[in-house]
């Protein structure tokens, strides 16, 4: 089973990630949303070098 850790609705970029959660995504709850809907966000770390990206 999945523990989800419930918090107060923040900003994209204010989220935290722990370990488990920057490699299997991340489950949000979207305000707005219908209530049981939820989506999953993963992190995804890219560079930009001389006109190309590379992303992992």
């Amino acid at each position: 089973m999945i523990q989800v850790a419930i918090e107060k609705y923040k900003k994209v970029q204010d989220l935290n990630w722990n370990e488990a959660e920057k490699y299997s995504g991340k489950i949000v709850k979207i305000k707005g949303f219908a209530r049981d809907e939820k989506v999953i966000f993963f992190l995804i770390m890219c560079v930009s070098q001389k006109n190309r990206i590379y992303c992992h």
